[in-house]
């Protein structure tokens, strides 16, 4: 049977089963989702099929009947879609038509505080694309006719329906609404926990979205006030990255608990992208309640002094907006926007400064987070958009705010001080900390701090989400499927293909055998005690390999073809174009092997593990992270993820298959001495070399998202699977669970020759 229809009116495929229609290069991915499922080879061939069709394109055309007609058929049929009085445009959300009136018609509806007469029709609607392309259009209500049926079966049944139609639309309403649960059963752990479903009964789940959503464009005091928060959190960031305050504020600052230091210093070493992830949620509260503060809904108390700071903080806004157009001196706007800042930090301290004597909701901190609690639900079938989201995806935001919290509080201090209201930043940190940045203290950040903790509780009892499926020896993630023989065809083509690069681009021999200085694996040896900077197993005299460190030039210089390249006889000079052409020979190589050590070394490290990878000692990093062992290579990585978190390396061994130690081995010992010999004589480089093996190339930088791009063009141009680091992760794992047999760690036993090794 065929899953598709083509109207070749609207040149659109829709799949009868999904009641959508689907674009022109997606079928085949369609057909492997997780919908339909077929195999790669059926899909294909459906797919091909329908390769002559004429088909719309959805991100240039408007897809949709020129005129209302009946529904058409394998579509969905909406009867909730909302019509704006105004225009044709249709939605199927309150808060989008809100939108679309006070964008395209100038129609203003506040958040909470303003109100305006916003005007629609609900009528039936239908959709051809879901994605790209998505317009929704009216279609007839084909069950409210004007003409009904005349037979007694055919009335009852048009009775019964439209009696059916108007309940489910009254309960499509109260699904909006943040009702309490009929029985205790109903709630999660987590919810009773939070105790959100009390605090916002009664409350539209989308009204209560729209509060601390992003200011809009004219929403000006709350543009400036944002600005405000950015600025504020880059000079707090760089307050304590440039150590303008002591070690003991930071280890002060780490701990959780009342006059306790923790025992390593607080750090800020994030990315930009987590900053801004972390700011925004600072970003939702101020809207929330700069909106809210005045409104007969509120849901919250605001204190004297917090209700003064807002005040405050919007005078400073409005005359930032005031002398905006006019021309001021650098040092006048300067002026205006550290007052701006000052009331916003001031109002931040406020806010986390409330002792929460009766109902820990009385706070707009606690508040807001109930909020931020609600997800929306993409592509619903029914109004009811949004539901709590559960705790693995709270505890991030939670970690934002106490983050953003704990680094304007030094900030505070340190503007404390240097306005010379107080005599120590220090002090004034150690007195705000006790007061309201620790668990005990019945504040905002004790009850987030413990919330925190319980979903982390959570998450660890929870099982993971399955993701991996497997059909023979065929392993599936989501639309990704890999054979071990494509596996196993990918990782021996490239070992084929980075050898061949490295023997005949970079050390210019037809075959490594005979012509290359010899060396024997079993031979080789390493002192991996050995911290000398500049060191690593090359240099052991054992091995006789230092010799050769200029190899690889003398080739060059020797061989009549390779000098007339490389070099002017006449003059000496190096000929830089076909210097750069090596250059890039040997980034082409070294992208092949990153994937090659990435996927052949266990489980896959991430990125930032690979591009710190030593193969020399040095001064500031210590120990190399290369080394031999047994006739093969050993890759050592100390670096990860929770590094700048906790301080602390994990040090994890990887040792690599023999083929691909050969490559790193060769490159380490006769590539690289003449990469850096290059540098020194063409590019007059003086620099001491780095250790890095992946250091910064000619063209680009060595960056997880480059090597993302080399994984998924190797593995697609080899197999046609277009893996991803994310996708790789979970296949190896899933690989390992199946073929690798898994040994016992003894606990027991290693304690007990722990203790015979101390006795002795």
């Amino acid at each position: 049977m065929d899953p598709f229809y083509y109207y070749r009116q609207y040149r659109v495929l829709v799949c009868k089963s999904c009641q959508y229609a689907i674009q022109p290069t997606h079928i085949a991915a369609h057909l492997r989702s997780d919908q339909h499922k077929l195999s790669r080879k059926l899909s294909e061939e459906i797919a091909n099929q329908y390769q002559n069709n004429d088909f719309a394109d959805p991100r240039t055309e408007l897809i949709a009947p020129k005129d209302i007609i009946t529904p058409i058929e394998y579509l969905t049929i909406y009867r909730d879609g909302l019509k704006c009085s105004y225009c044709n445009y249709i939605c199927r959300a309150i808060e989008v038509m809100k939108r679309h009136q006070r964008q395209t018609h100038n129609i203003r509806a506040g958040r909470g505080r303003r109100i305006a007469q916003v005007e629609w029709t609900i009528v039936w609607c239908q959709q051809f694309f879901t994605g790209v392309g998505r317009h929704f259009f009216q279609v007839q209500q084909t069950n409210q006719s004007d003409n009904p049926p005349t037979d007694a079966t055919a009335q009852l049944l048009h009775l019964v329906h439209r009696q059916l139609d108007q309940k489910e639309k009254v309960i499509q309403e109260k699904k909006q609404l943040i009702r309490d649960a009929e029985d205790v059963t109903e709630v999660s752990p987590w919810l009773e926990r939070t105790q959100w479903i009390r605090h916002l009964e009664g409350q539209d789940k989308a009204s209560m979205v729209q509060l601390i959503k992003p200011a809009q464009v004219d929403e000006m005091e709350l543009k400036e006030v944002e600005k405000s928060l950015k600025r504020l959190v880059e000079k707090a960031r760089q307050t304590i990255l440039q150590r303008r305050i002591s070690t003991f504020m930071l280890h002060r600052l780490e701990s959780f608990h009342s006059g306790q230091d923790a025992a390593k210093p607080f750090h800020i070493n994030m990315n930009p992208q987590t900053v801004e992830r972390y700011q925004h949620i600072w970003s939702q509260l101020l809207v929330y309640v700069l909106w809210t503060a005045d409104s007969d809904s509120q849901l919250y108390r605001l204190k004297q002094d917090q209700r003064s700071c807002m005040q405050e903080l919007l005078v400073a806004a409005n005359r930032v907006l005031q002398y905006e157009e006019e021309e001021l001196e650098e040092e006048e706007v300067e002026v205006m926007q550290k007052e701006l800042d000052r009331s916003c930090l001031a109002l931040r301290m406020a806010l986390l400064d409330h002792r929460l004597n009766h109902d820990e909701y009385e706070s707009a901190i606690v508040s807001c987070l109930a909020i931020m609690g609600l997800e929306y639900i993409p592509g619903s079938s029914t109004t009811t958009q949004y539901k709590f989201k559960d705790s693995a995806q709270v505890t991030p935001i939670l970690s934002g705010f106490i983050k953003i919290a704990q680094i304007l509080t030094v900030q505070y201090c340190l503007e404390e001080e240097e306005s010379n209201e107080v005599e120590s930043c220090r002090e004034l940190l150690e007195e705000l900390h006790t007061r309201f940045l620790t668990v005990g203290t019945a504040t905002p950040m004790d009850w987030m701090l413990r919330l925190r903790l319980y979903g982390r509780g959570i998450i660890k009892r929870l099982t993971a989400e399955g993701c991996i499926n497997w059909i023979g020896d065929t392993v599936i993630y989501q639309d990704i499927e890999l054979s071990m023989l494509n596996f196993r065809r990918l990782v021996h083509q490239l070992v084929e293909e980075t050898q061949s690069v490295l023997i005949k681009d970079l050390l210019f021999v037809e075959e490594a055998e005979g012509q290359l200085p010899t060396y024997s694996w079993t031979e080789l040896k390493d002192n991996p005690a050995k911290d000398e900077p500049g060191w690593y197993f090359v240099y052991d005299q054992r091995n006789q390999m230092h010799e050769q460190g200029r190899w690889l030039l003398d080739q060059i210089l020797q061989t009549s073809k390779l000098a007339d390249q490389f070099i002017h006889h006449s003059t000496g000079v190096w000929k830089q174009k076909r210097v750069n052409d090596y250059l890039d020979n040997i980034s082409y190589f070294m992208e092949k092997l990153l994937i090659l050590i990435y996927m052949t070394s266990g489980q896959p490290a991430r990125s930032r593990e690979w591009l710190s990878i030593r193969y020399c000692n040095t001064e500031k990093g210590g120990h190399r992270c290369i080394f031999v062992e047994n006739g093969l290579l050993v890759v050592v990585t100390y670096y990860h993820k929770g590094y700048n978190i906790t301080g602390t390396e994990k040090i994890i061994h990887r040792y690599l298959p023999q083929e691909v130690s050969e490559l790193l081995l060769l490159y380490i010992w006769l590539v690289l001495p003449l990469r850096q010999q290059l540098q020194q004589l063409v590019f007059n480089d003086d620099e001491i070399p780095t250790a890095f093996l992946w250091s910064i190339d000619r063209h680009k930088k060595w960056t997880g998202d480059r090597v993302q791009e080399v994984l998924k063009r190797e593995s697609d141009r080899l197999i046609g699977v277009p893996l991803n680091k994310k996708t790789y992760r979970h296949i190896a794992i899933a690989i390992s669970d199946r073929y690798m047999k898994r040994t016992k760690f003894d606990k027991d036993k290693e304690e007990k020759k722990k203790d015979l090794d101390e006795n002795e």
